[in-house]
């Protein structure tokens, strides 16, 4: 007889079966080919993070020690990822008495407004936080006007979209990360050596999802101690991606990106590592992907149940 995709009972429902493919391929090229059953451990884990940290609050009364910026002190720059519970370094910063200007991209705007909707308010002149569209043709104006005002700007490096109305390029360039390279964008740190601003590269690094969120200074920066622009960028991008390896080789599943890095980064890694096992994951009837070149192919019945039988049972 004829047999269908209904013929394999597949873990998760279409889209979210789709979500875990690419998430594996993601992980296989920076982490190294894996089987089925460790990475759809890693995307259950991850899954259950993501939406733990995303609702993760802290009341403004509750007290965060960090170094406080002092009277007549430049405003910084400050560099993370998508990382752990990301969303609330902005307010570790302001807690500390600093305001802050978060660049964010336009598709997550409205959600971001309404997390931080509590602390863009503030009475008496206190510390604020500012949410700026990484889209906006004024965005360089728009930064150095915080920055004139004393208000540390908060920026991601891994990031969906690149500062399109910045005063300077943000093309992507071949980054290592573990054992894949993957496109990346520096015009964040064009941008500080341009406007002449010290850099923290900072992370979450929390214990556990339950614990209160944790903010550590991983390096430090200063445009004024590089010889040339393109030095400082070039050292500050490759020490980034270097401790951040560190810290992401631990705890793979608190990196966000893991989930759509493939939608506007390319990812490579060494094929001769890739085993025709571990490049194959069937998708619903009749797909599979190629996980190592992200190619979606179309099969037969039997060969598509096949394929499922033997890499999922």
């Amino acid at each position: 007889m004829l047999l269908t995709n209904k013929t394999f009972s597949f873990p998760l429902e279409e889209r979210s079966w789709r979500e875990f493919a690419y998430f594996s391929a993601n992980v296989c090229h920076i982490f190294g080919p894996k089987n089925f059953k460790d990475a759809f451990s890693l995307f259950e884990r991850a899954i259950v993070f993501s939406q733990i940290q995303s609702t993760h609050h802290f009341q403004k009364e509750q007290e965060i020690e960090l170094d406080s910026k002092g009277a007549g002190q430049d405003p910084e720059l400050f560099v993370t990822f998508h990382y752990g519970k990301y969303r609330m370094l902005p307010l570790l910063l302001i807690t500390s008495g600093r305001s802050v200007a978060v660049v964010i991209s336009e598709e997550v705007y409205e959600k971001y407004s309404r997390f931080y909707s509590g602390w863009m308010q503030t009475e008496n002149g206190g510390p604020r936080l500012f949410l700026e569209r990484a889209e906006n043709p004024f965005l360089g104006l728009r930064i150095r006007g915080h920055l004139e005002r004393g208000v540390d700007i908060f920026v991601y490096a891994d990031g969906n979209s690149g500062s399109k109305g910045s005063i300077v390029p943000d093309g992507l360039r071949d980054q290592q990360l573990l054992m894949g390279s993957i496109g990346i964008r520096s015009g964040f740190m064009e941008l500080a050596h341009l406007l002449s601003i010290r850099t923290r590269f900072v992370l979450e690094t929390s214990a556990s999802v339950d614990a209160e969120p944790y903010l550590q200074v991983i390096e430090r920066f200063d445009p004024k101690e590089f010889r040339d622009r393109s030095d400082f960028v070039d050292t500050s991008i490759r020490r980034i991606y270097a401790r951040f390896s560190e810290y992401l080789k631990d705890s793979p599943v608190n990196w966000e990106s893991l989930f759509y890095l493939h939608q506007s980064r390319p990812i490579l890694s060494d094929k001769n590592i890739w085993s025709p096992e571990h490049r194959v994951m069937p998708l619903y009837f009749p797909n599979i992907l190629d996980r190592f070149s992200y190619r979606v192919h179309q099969v037969d019945s039997q060969t598509h149940f096949g394929l499922c039988k033997l890499l999922l049972d």
